[in-house]
């Protein structure tokens, strides 16, 4: 991902930066940290002479991937062998709770549901340009009380030819805590609104995928520019706005943040940026990825 500040911002934050060795350990049960987890040291820049190019392309989603639909997600799981009963019993589970949501939305009772619609996860800053997909994961785990690996750790055992994928990120959090991540889609906003209603329900982290222009950024519709990026979407709150926990929304990256890791865009602006990698349904129609 792109880093977003001014040159001059860069080299102030460069000097500070080099003034700061202390570091903190991540223990949510209160155990000795050991080296296979997490020591966050403090924020670095590393200096600029010139406008970057994109140095990190995000794959997000394999075209091999994308081209199933939700339908054939879930029938390939429920069909595999090596998948648990218990998985498969929970992602039923899951669907059929999404189901539910959809048709209590789909008869106007949004204005009733809507204030259950939130996870409130802590967000956690990606250590460099690089590391949404990572920062992501660790904001999952610590919200779930799942001890994690530092984010250097986590990008070797999700990356795949230069390349951070959507299913690899879920595959990962498949092997550490016990909810069982599916990608899923959607193209309007009652289909969100009934995830985040399960989501909210199971106590469930959601994971957004974003690909922002500079179109988009003049226009406001997202902060930064960014080539591939992940996130959680926590919910929406009563102005209608949908609140993400960001890992790159930091002044380390991004200048004029309102509050560190956090930001809400309106559903058109997430709808916009989901959808700026061109995937499409069966029928040619958008649609945009979250994992849940």
């Amino acid at each position: 991902m792109m880093k977003q500040f001014k040159k001059l911002t860069a080299l102030a934050l460069v000097c500070a930066a080099l003034l700061c060795t202390a570091s903190a350990s991540y223990s949510p049960q209160n155990e000795a940290a050991s080296d296979d987890f997490a020591t966050f040291p403090d924020p670095y820049i590393e200096e600029e002479t010139s406008e970057p190019d994109e140095p990190y392309e995000n794959l997000l989603l394999s075209d091999e991937t994308a081209a199933k639909s939700d339908e054939e997600i879930l029938e390939e799981i429920l069909a595999d062998p090596d998948v648990s009963d218990a998985v498969k019993a929970q992602l039923l589970q899951k669907e059929k709770l999404y189901q539910e949501a959809l048709d209590s939305l789909e008869n106007g009772m949004i204005s009733r549901r809507v204030k259950k619609y939130f996870v409130d996860v802590e967000p956690i800053m990606q250590e460099d340009d690089t590391k949404c997909g990572p920062a992501t994961i660790q904001m999952v785990l610590n919200h779930k009380g799942v001890r994690y690996d530092s984010q250097s750790k986590i990008q070797n055992a999700i990356t795949y030819n230069g390349h951070t994928d959507l299913e690899l990120i879920m595959n990962y959090l498949n092997s550490r805590q016990n909810n069982r991540y599916a990608r899923k889609t959607y193209q309007t906003e009652t289909e969100l609104l009934a995830f985040l209603d399960v989501a909210a329900q199971l106590d469930l982290p959601v994971i957004h995928t974003a690909k922002a222009t500079r179109k988009n950024v003049n226009n406001n519709q997202w902060p930064y520019k960014t080539s591939g990026h992940f996130f959680i979407l926590c919910g929406r709150n009563d102005d209608k706005e949908y609140v993400v926990s960001d890992p790159f929304y930091y002044p380390e990256y991004v200048s004029d943040v309102d509050e560190e890791g956090r930001h809400k865009p309106k559903f058109d602006d997430l709808f916009t940026v989901s959808t700026n990698y061109g995937k499409t349904d069966e029928d040619g129609n958008p649609v945009a990825y979250i994992g849940y």
